[in-house]
């Protein structure tokens, strides 16, 4: 034997961080960090809809119709929308007011 005690292997491990199984001790960084939003500035559907006072349905058939300008990406049944140019598709629809 080399002489290595009970005593000697727990204080060697007292001064060690504290880590279970094959964690590894907390990095100063986080390692996932918030993923960056690539398409700011555009809304998704549901979105669009918590802006607007309509539903799905009509938020699809204005789509159809081309009321509300809609950008498809290709490849991909995902819709996004630009606000500035939804209202202003949806104001070319205002009636009354002053002229």
């Amino acid at each position: 034997m080399l002489g290595v005690t009970d005593k000697h292997i727990a204080a060697q491990a007292a001064d060690r961080p504290a880590t279970q199984g094959n964690q590894r001790a907390e990095s100063p960084t986080p390692r996932n960090p918030q993923p960056s939003t690539r398409l700011e500035g555009f809304l998704d559907v549901p979105a669009l809809l918590a802006r607007l006072p309509i539903s799905e349905r009509t938020l699809r058939e204005e789509i159809k119709r081309r009321r509300i300008p809609v950008i498809r990406l290709p490849g991909s049944r995902r819709l996004l929308f630009d606000w500035p140019s939804v209202q202003r598709s949806l104001l070319r629809f205002q009636q009354g007011g002053i002229q």
